[in-house]
């Protein structure tokens, strides 16, 4: 059993040692994946040299898969041990990115290597991300998961502020391409905190009935299509996604770096002031939720 310091919180998830290591390996991951989110179009921009249908292309890839997982391997991951793919999704994500700054190093970079990269990435962080929506209710219990919830999503909050800004200074510091090595870094303490996680999913929580994959895809349409309340988070997940994509994906950091000629740090700061209403959000979802 995990012993905590007696000055450490005694309410809520504060003492359930396995939650405290997937908030640590969410909080870091966050803060990382924010740098690669930066520093990969910015290698194409600043680095290679790319023209602005190059980002808008890389910035698709980076998109484009996740779809594809989600609609036809939602089933398999909801059928499967959660914490052993979170892991793997991890090790390979620090893999792929740690590509970049080894081919940067010896002039070998290529948009071709960038877009296989942000493909790659796309696809494993959406598997991720289905795997850990899961996992979750599983790990602390239903009857926790409002209070989780809230915690993960003010993490992801501070880091949707502070992470930009840090991606533009290492960028300006230590080039796009080699401040991709910091992003890879989380990846792994992220794995490590992952790892450490005693709790293993029970068989009943670990759905063991085979179905196909068009079966699954069938199933997660109607469960769409039926819910009224599902059905509209859908809507506003994709209208989000498709007119984001054209905006933070593409257009605005080639108007920003190329046409305004601003510093890759002070566009971070900028994306950084955009996000202060998300941490104001996930502060207030405890007491909207009990509302």
């Amino acid at each position: 059993m995990t012993r905590f310091p007696t000055w450490w919180p005694t309410s809520g998830l504060w003492r359930h040692s396995d939650f405290m290591n997937l908030w640590a390996a969410q909080a870091i991951r966050a803060f990382g994946s924010r740098i690669s989110r930066t520093a990969l179009p910015m290698a194409a921009l600043l680095t290679i040299g790319a023209e602005p249908w190059q980002i808008g292309v890389l910035a698709a890839l980076s998109m484009a898969p996740g779809v594809l997982v989600g609609l036809f391997l939602g089933g398999l991951i909801d059928r499967n041990a959660k914490r052993p793919l979170l892991i793997l999704c991890d090790l390979l994500r620090a893999a792929l990115l740690l590509t970049v700054p080894l081919a940067a190093w010896f002039d070998l970079l290529s948009m071709v290597q960038l877009y296989i990269v942000a493909a790659g990435m796309g696809a494993l962080t959406t598997l991720f991300q289905i795997a850990d929506n899961t996992y979750l209710p599983a790990l602390i219990g239903r009857k926790s998961l409002t209070e989780g919830n809230a915690r993960l999503e003010a993490t992801d909050a501070i880091a949707e502020i502070g992470g930009p800004s840090l991606a533009g200074v290492l960028v300006q510091l230590l080039s796009a391409p080699f401040a991709l090595l910091a992003d890879a870094f989380t990846y792994l303490i992220s794995a490590v905190f992952l790892f450490r996680i005693k709790a293993r999913e029970s068989p009943e929580q670990v759905i063991e009935r085979r179905r196909g994959i068009w079966s699954d895809l069938r199933a997660g349409i109607d469960v769409c299509l039926a819910e009224p309340v599902v059905r509209t988070l859908f809507w506003v997940a994709a209208l989000e996604a498709f007119f984001g994509g054209f905006t933070y994906g593409g257009l605005y950091m080639v108007f920003v770096i190329d046409t305004l000629v601003i510093s890759p740090a002070t566009y971070g700061t900028l994306v950084a002031l955009g996000d202060i209403g998300a941490l104001v959000g996930a502060f207030l979802v405890m007491r909207v939720a009990r509302w």
